[in-house]
């Protein structure tokens, strides 16, 4: 009987078989067979595998008699379904058929062409539904038009449309030519038509194809369901029509339309990715408020990674309160060192000791950068004393902290009134007077004082106008009594920033700064590159000798000449008196080793530096720009001004020479006119 099939229908001796009701029951079923005659025997004559199932047995007898739709088809080649092979395993066979119902006797259809349409076209309601069946739907159609000769409906088009839905398949244009398919055909779309469209669309958006859709159904009165409300929303997002998307979102919260849990999830999802943390939060917030208890961790964990790591202080706080406080979320090391981060970034002491803690339960140690975050968080608060215990924390745990840890201090420090110059009429003291009072009362208490946090209480001292120069050097000689390691070199750096500070003559503090390199001669402490940048800089802008008027341009240039670790090496050997002026840096050390030696100094000193050798004429002024060049300073420009100002003093030394001499040679011509003795 197989070879009564036709070509076009099948290719191999395989088939779908619908069977027919023919004792009890009503109703048309579907059998998937491998065999036409229906004989139990597993014999491969056809070119198939037989399946071993009865004929009129009770399980096709059950299957008959139940009114369940079919619901697979099996592929086994991507060509037209009247050209291809439709067949189905045991299982799936086994998974379709009701395991109770009346018996009753079927027989097998064993031509394609003797199934109902009405039967093919329940399969195509079905199939349009499936995910993954767009070959399917396409096919059935296909074979529909032209094998059976039916002429387009709308039956047809919303399975198109629908199939449409396929992500790696379907596409909008696809969708738009179906819609102008049927008005060239004259086919009237209604509601469902239209939802299948907005379906696709939502897959694959098209905003002016979902606008022109949204119009034809208004013009024919056709609502919105609840799903096409959705599918809309959808291709907004996909659209990133994000105002737009939350607008039809409020429209259908506010017209009591359901919102299904996982539109809410993508909304969350996409805003986050889009960094519109606020919308977001406001969405979960509301979901929250409202009941809603279906909402994943996922979403949580996800919305307080981008909070955090966009340091969006409201949403990482909020869900830590709703999520992490009462345990419902565990969040790990990164996402608890992004919310630290926050914490302090907003000042919150109280989010960040709190992810602190749950830090250390999971480690025996933590690393410097939690303690950096957590000082912050206390010093944005305004606790001081809790800023300054945690560096002594930090020195018994063996972390020492650096100048970058103690930066949020300073910043408080000097942004305190006193420190601005601002009501000095208080009886108040200082800032860094009063942090210096609270170092001291904590090294009484028994903790050990990291020498960073006297640096930068010395640091602040040293900027602030409140405090003299001998306030802040007297702190400095208090420091070994409150900190057992004594100072180091960011110490001096420090004092000599103050130093450097111009009085109201435009004078710095060359004799202090003296001092200060003399005690680090004395205490053995090497010298960097910022301490010889600052001591050229006092020189430069201090008093000079006065038996050279050199303005302590000598005293600079001996400190460069140290500063490169070989006296000589570009620059002439300075004079023995002003070698005596200022004492060595290097001392009785001898030379510096590693990276400070022959470490530039900072551009702007460079500059100053070379314009004083111009202003003086110092002929030295020529190896400092060639050594800038070879330090890839830029000095084009520079190297301009230098030379113009070196060709305006020749001038001026010609003109001063040639008046000289014209004064000289007319007071010889004119001796004749002096009185003669007699």
């Amino acid at each position: 009987m197989l070879d009564n099939i036709p070509q076009e229908c099948c290719d191999h001796k395989e088939i779908l078989f619908p069977i027919r009701k023919t004792a009890k029951g009503q109703g048309t079923r579907v059998v998937f067979m491998t065999d036409a005659t229906g004989s139990q025997s597993n014999s491969r004559e056809h070119g198939s595998p037989m399946m071993s199932f009865c004929r009129h047995g009770p399980p096709y007898a059950a299957w008959a008699a139940s009114r369940l739709p079919m619901r697979h088809l099996a592929r086994t080649q991507r060509i037209s379904l009247g050209t291809k092979v439709l067949s189905s395993g045991e299982a799936i066979l086994q998974h379709l058929i009701p395991r109770s119902a009346a018996e009753g006797e079927v027989e097998p259809y064993t031509n394609l062409h003797d199934v109902p349409k009405a039967y093919l076209h329940d399969v195509l309601r079905q199939i349009r539904n499936e995910e993954g069946a767009y070959n399917k739907v396409t096919d059935l159609v296909r074979y529909l038009i032209k094998a059976r000769g039916e002429k387009p409906t709308s039956l047809h088009y919303d399975a198109l449309l629908r199939a449409n839905s396929d992500a790696a398949l379907g596409s909008a244009t696809a969708v738009a030519d179906l819609l102008q398919d049927m008005k060239d055909l004259g086919i009237a779309p209604d509601s469902g038509l239209y939802h299948s469209a907005l379906q696709a669309l939502a897959v694959h958006p098209d905003y002016l194809l979902r606008s022109a859709v949204l119009r034809e159904m208004k013009d024919r009165w056709f609502t919105l369901t609840p799903d096409g409300w959705h599918n809309v929303v959808v291709g907004l997002l996909r659209d990133r029509q994000f105002e737009i998307a939350l607008d039809k979102l409020e429209e259908m919260q506010a017209g009591g339309i359901r919102v299904q849990p996982w539109l809410y999830d993508i909304f969350i999802y996409i805003l986050c990715e889009a960094q519109e943390l606020a919308e977001a939060l406001k969405i979960l917030r509301s979901r929250v408020e409202s009941g809603d208890t279906d909402i994943s961790s996922n979403v949580w964990q996800y919305m307080l990674d981008a909070c955090s790591n966009q340091f969006y202080y409201p949403g990482t706080l909020y869900i830590w309160r709703q999520r992490v406080s009462s345990s419902y979320l565990i969040p790990s090391d990164g996402t608890c060192t992004a919310v630290l981060n926050t914490a302090a970034r907003a000042c919150d002491s109280d989010l960040a000791t709190d992810v602190v803690r749950i830090l250390a339960q999971r480690t025996s140690k933590l690393e410097v950068h939690h303690y950096e975050a957590l000082l912050a968080a206390y010093v944005g608060r305004g606790d001081l004393r809790t800023a300054l215990r945690i560096l002594c924390i930090m020195k018994k745990a063996r972390l020492e902290p650096s100048e970058g840890a103690t930066r949020p201090i300073f910043t408080y420090l000097m942004s305190s009134r006193d420190a601005k110059g601002e009501d000095q009429q208080t009886s108040e003291p200082p800032a860094p007077l009063r942090a210096w009072t609270i170092l001291t009362e904590l090294q009484e208490e028994g903790h050990p004082i990291p020498v960073a946090a006297a640096n930068v209480v010395l640091s602040a001292a040293s900027n602030t106008t409140s405090l003299s120069l001998e306030s802040t050097i007297e702190l400095y000689k208090q420091l070994h009594t409150i900190c057992s390691d004594g100072p180091n070199t960011a110490t001096f750096n420090a004092l000599l920033q103050g130093c450097s500070r111009e009085d109201k003559n435009g004078r710095t503090a060359k004799s202090d700064a003296m001092f200060l390199a003399s005690e680090m001669v004395a205490l053995g402490i090497p010298a960097d590159e910022l301490t010889y940048d600052r001591l050229v800089l006092i020189c430069l802008g201090g008093e000079g000798n006065e038996a050279d008027g050199t303005d302590g341009l000598e005293d600079a240039l001996r400190y460069v000449d140290e500063m490169r670790g070989t006296l000589g090496r570009i620059l002439p050997s300075p004079a023995a008196a002003a070698a005596a002026a200022a004492p060595t840096m290097r001392g009785d050390m001898g030379p510096h080793s590693g990276a400070n030696k022959g470490a530039p100094l900072r551009m702007g000193t460079w500059n100053l530096l070379v314009k004083r050798c111009a202003e003086l004429g110092d002929e030295r002024v020529w190896a400092l720009l060639d050594e800038m060049a070879q330090l890839r300073f830029g000095t084009q420009r520079l190297r301009a001004a230098v030379e113009e100002r070196w060709r305006t003093r020749s001038r001026e030394m010609e003109r001063t020479q040639s008046v000289q001499g014209w004064r000289g040679g007319h007071e010889e011509g004119l001796e004749w006119m002096l009185p003669r003795d007699t």
